[in-house]
């Protein structure tokens, strides 16, 4: 009688690994780059005006992301504050605090 062969999931084809990508330093060394790029006299005009601009563009996008998103409370709590603004309601929901009776 043949042996049989044993039954197992198929064996996994080889493959060359991927090269492993090298940790960039995000936007402040693109920055870096854009802002000595500007320096540069030996650059064109133009594109020493290009690279400051988009350097300031990242570093205000930089400075936007540091602030943290409201959730659905802060967001409807802030609306509330400012509900009657600007509708005929006006001052109508703003209601002076009551003294409570004793």
């Amino acid at each position: 009688m043949a042996k049989r062969k044993a039954r197992g999931p198929a064996p996994k084809a080889k493959h060359q690994a991927k090269p492993k990508r090298q940790a960039r330093g995000g936007a402040v060394d693109v920055v870096a780059e854009l802002k000595a790029i500007g320096r540069n006299p030996e650059i064109d005009v133009a594109v020493r005006v290009r690279a400051l601009s988009k350097a300031g563009e990242l570093e205000a996008k930089a400075r936007s992301a540091g602030a943290p998103k409201l959730g659905k409370k802060e967001i409807a709590a802030a609306e509330a504050e400012t509900a009657g603004e600007g509708t005929d309601w006006g001052d109508d929901l703003n209601v002076p605090p009551t003294k409570p009776k004793r």
